[in-house]
């Protein structure tokens, strides 16, 4: 066995535990957090990292990712996603809540001749109307 295990089995509270077989029993959630709490389980279990993706067909590395994300940031973290990189939005809620409302509503509402919207319609809308409905990054 290459990797041999270094770390103690985790330990969980009760209450987690229950969410956690809870999670990894639903048929609802989404496949990585079901995936991501039988990882933290059976890690509790004592299982080696090797073997948990074994049984999973995952990498180790996932499983070590999942677990080293628990043991630094908690449950909630280890079960999601951490914030990634890069350059922030640029546009807020507001404006993006605006423009689908805008999107959401007929153009003959508007006053435009037209049944549906078009890419270049909707468009030429939006940065013609932003202004006035206060959002400032819009004619870009």
């Amino acid at each position: 066995m290459p990797f041999p295990k270094k770390r103690r089995p985790l330990q969980f509270s009760e209450q987690e535990i229950l969410k956690l077989e809870s999670i990894r029993r639903s048929r609802t959630e989404e496949k990585r957090r079901t995936l991501r709490a039988a990882f933290l389980l059976d890690s509790r279990s004592g299982q080696s990292d090797e073997a948990i993706a074994h049984q999973h067909h995952v990498s180790r590395s996932t499983v070590v990712l999942c677990i080293d994300k628990f043991l630094e940031f908690g449950l909630d973290a280890a079960l999601g996603e951490l914030p990634r990189s890069g350059k922030p939005r640029q546009v807020t809620d507001d404006a993006i809540a605006w423009v689908q409302h805008c999107a959401c509503q007929k153009p003959k509402e508007l006053g435009y001749s037209y049944e549906l919207w078009t890419y270049r319609l909707l468009v030429a809308h939006i940065r013609k109307h932003c202004v006035a409905a206060g959002i400032r990054r819009c004619s870009n």
